[in-house]
């Protein structure tokens, strides 16, 4: 190998590094912002939760008015006032504090709280680089283990309102 042909080959190795080291690069950024985007869903997603819960806990306990407008009016600052899926919790809180304690609005109110965290959680899902191929085949891995396990289908939430 003379000369000529080394420094070839020491261009083309360097040049290979360099693009190596950039896609590093780009990798490593992109996981950064992945991580700080999914540990701030998550710590949402917590505080969102506990204000449901604390506005269904004060509603079945008694509907203090004040208590309740309270926990609504902090809860809806989380929210994006044109997202659909948030107007319904919104509503349903609503409707609460203006007709009072009843088992339909109770069960309302966490069925469209469900529906807000499923909603986050598939999100940030979506957002750290999961495809929905992906979590279809992670969850069809679940219900097999459960199978295997013996323990079969969970049973399925039903509510009757007497």
């Amino acid at each position: 190998m003379n000369d000529n042909q080394l420094s070839i080959l020491t261009i083309i190795v360097s040049g290979i590094a360099v693009l190596i080291s950039l896609f590093s690069a780009w990798i490593s950024r992109r996981s950064i912002i992945t991580n700080a985007i999914s540990s701030n869903r998550i710590e949402w997603i917590a505080i969102v939760r506990n204000l449901i819960r604390d506005f269904v806990k004060e509603y079945s306990g008694g509907s203090n008015i004040p208590v309740l407008t309270n926990i609504y009016s902090e809860l809806v600052l989380y929210f994006n006032p044109n997202g659909e899926v948030y107007a319904g919790l919104v509503n349903a809180m609503k409707k609460a504090i203006l007709e009072g304690y009843t088992a339909q609005n109770h069960w309302n109110i966490l069925n469209c709280g469900q529906a807000v965290l499923d909603s986050s959680w598939k999100r940030m899902k979506r957002e750290s680089g999961m495809s929905f191929k992906t979590e279809l085949k992670i969850s069809k891995s679940f219900v097999k283990e459960r199978k295997m396990s013996g323990e079969g289908k969970p049973p399925k939430w039903t509510i009757e309102i007497v």
